[in-house]
């Protein structure tokens, strides 16, 4: 009734760990455990964002150094020429 509410669908997972598996619940107990777990977590929804979402749009400096490389005629800048 009230899992269309849920924004996090995979705690329901977790619930019925902790209500069926009673190894679980004694291991959370464990800090350990529970950085584990929540790491693990994290992990999973770090991988699944980037496969849903990819990596991004490009950054600023990627599509500056594709406009703004050197040229190809070879002539330098004014700064260039100064200095020699």
């Amino acid at each position: 009734e009230y899992s269309r509410f849920l924004q996090y669908p995979h705690c329901l997972y977790f619930l019925d760990l902790l209500v069926s598996n009673s190894t679980f619940r004694r291991e959370l107990a464990n800090v350990a455990f529970r950085n584990f777990v929540h790491e693990q977590q994290f992990y999973a929804w770090q991988y699944r964002a980037s496969t849903l979402y990819g990596t991004g749009l490009p950054t600023e400096n990627n599509t500056d150094a594709d406009t703004n490389g050197p040229s190809e005629s070879g002539a330098g800048t004014a700064d260039d020429a100064k200095s020699n």
